[in-house]
């Protein structure tokens, strides 16, 4: 039985797995400045696909979330709030807040 998953994850090589974790936290990060607090994985998806016409299953998009908070590029909340798209309990994720220069 072959592992559909690792196939293809490898079938997408690092190229196309770091392309695709890039457009994730862009998805992410316009959430944030167009003024929502934060997001979930299937808000991500929807917004993939209307905003950039890219359709992720969530199994990707749950690997390239879990990398960009691994590496610290978002966040997970620690309050739980219904998914617009589902209405299940999430918690969301978002941009980190980036300190601005402290000039002097």
């Amino acid at each position: 039985m072959v592992n559909t998953s690792a196939s293809s994850l490898q079938a997408l090589g690092v190229h196309g797995q770091k392309t695709h974790m890039d457009l994730v936290e862009t998805v992410v990060r316009q959430a944030c400045k167009r003024g929502a607090k934060d997001i979930s994985m299937r808000e991500i998806q929807q917004a993939l696909e209307r905003d950039h016409g890219v359709r992720l299953d969530m199994s990707s998009i749950s690997g390239r979330v879990h990398g960009l908070v691994t590496a610290k590029r978002i966040v997970r909340g620690e309050e739980e709030r219904k998914c617009t798209v589902t209405g299940r309990d999430i918690k969301p994720l978002s941009a980190p807040m980036v300190q601005g220069s402290l000039a002097l």
